[in-house]
């Protein structure tokens, strides 16, 4: 039983958990985490979702989940990079960019710089089917096509890792 931490508005901690797959209380937040992963050459570290997790099923996505009772997003992002892909993340090469409130969430969106060989990764059955590195180019036509989870803040994400938008000559 995987139990979460919650949150007020302001993102306080309120000492109150809830269990994940209950509906989070009204006007109460949990933690989620978004992870980029980008190597020296510009691109990212994707992942497509195994056809049986409960969200986005067979979509290319970045590495994500929720974080557990006790766990900070900086925790939250180093775990779930391992569980999901095998590879222990550079932290000392992590920033958490910015957060989002969400419906019912804050979401932590975090950048790693750092090389992986996708021989080195492990992936985690249960909820990665396939990974790969790939441009921006690459994720916006994986979105135009709708076989990328699409986020509002991606093109921030972008911008602040030095990817320009791609020409459209």
């Amino acid at each position: 039983m995987e139990l979460w931490d919650l949150y007020d508005a302001q993102h306080s901690p309120t000492g109150k958990t809830m269990r994940r797959g209950q509906p989070v209380p009204k006007g109460l937040y949990h933690l989620v985490v978004h992870i980029w992963i980008v190597n020296p050459a510009g691109e990212f570290l994707i992942q497509k979702r195994a056809p049986g997790v409960d969200m986005w099923k067979n979509l290319w996505f970045t590495t994500g989940g929720s974080a557990v009772t006790g766990e900070d997003g900086r925790a939250a992002a180093a775990r779930e990079v391992f569980e999901e892909l095998g590879v222990a993340p550079d932290m000392d090469r992590a920033q958490r960019l910015f957060t989002i409130r969400r419906e019912d969430n804050f979401s932590d969106i975090w950048l790693i710089r750092q090389e992986i060989s996708l021989e080195q990764i492990k992936m985690q059955k249960s909820e990665v089917s396939q990974v790969a590195w790939a441009s921006r180019g690459d994720i916006e036509q994986l979105v135009k096509t709708g076989a990328f989870v699409y986020f509002p803040y991606m093109s921030e994400v972008f911008a602040l890792t030095g990817n320009k938008a791609e020409d459209k000559a």
